[in-house]
């Protein structure tokens, strides 16, 4: 891990244990979690107001996006319309983890921008590459956002459990993804060896 982004990705699970440990001081640790209980804690915690909208139309490059407006300690959080249900819990979690994730220096007006370079790098979906020192902080914050999303959605001690039956073919990926209510293809992403020890490397460095 390089040396800024692996201070970035322990100070953001250090965060995103905070709003777990609300969480489940309120409610129990039952699969699949629900959004909802996500955002409110993610605003009892950081003091904040979040709104989740649907757009009215379907870009054709945009799954989700969030908005912060700092005066009035208020995030917007929207997604496209008719999407998938697991998907949409997966991109909403994940926009609403940018309260968690991101700090000034992190927020962008340059969102199709930030869009387009996402769509450019080849190996977006791999941890170790995509968190690098030489990308934007806006790029960082996107995976790191990611990352977030899949703490509260996936526990990677779910994950460690869930690998081993899916390696012995135990449990297929369409079983999995039913259970935490996720879209398939991130059972691979999480999955892949890099991913996987990228994020045991992050958790155990904060005592997990």
């Amino acid at each position: 891990m390089n040396t800024r982004s692996a201070g970035r990705v322990v100070s953001v699970l250090k965060n995103v244990q905070k709003v777990k440990d609300h969480l489940y001081s309120l409610t129990e640790q039952t699969f699949p979690v629900s959004v909802e209980e996500i955002q409110s804690s993610i605003q009892s915690v950081y003091n904040i107001k979040i709104d989740k909208f649907e757009l009215d139309y379907e870009p054709s490059d945009l799954l989700g996006l969030h908005e912060r407006w700092e005066k009035t300690q208020k995030s917007v959080i929207v997604v496209i319309p008719r999407m998938e249900v697991e998907k949409s819990r997966f991109y909403a979690t994940k926009e609403m983890c940018h309260v968690v994730v991101d700090r000034k220096e992190d927020r962008s007006v340059d969102g199709p921008e930030v869009v387009q370079r996402l769509l450019t790098l080849s190996s977006f979906r791999q941890f170790p590459d995509t968190l690098s020192d030489t990308n934007s902080n806006q790029l960082n914050s996107e995976a790191l956002a990611e990352m977030a999303a899949l703490e509260f959605l996936y526990p990677f001690e779910m994950r460690v459990i869930d690998r081993k039956k899916w390696g012995s073919k135990v449990q297929t990926r369409s079983e999995i993804a039913q259970k935490y209510k996720l879209p398939e293809f991130l059972i691979d992403r999480v999955f892949y060896k890099e991913n996987f020890e990228f994020c045991r490397e992050a958790l155990m460095s904060i005592g997990h």
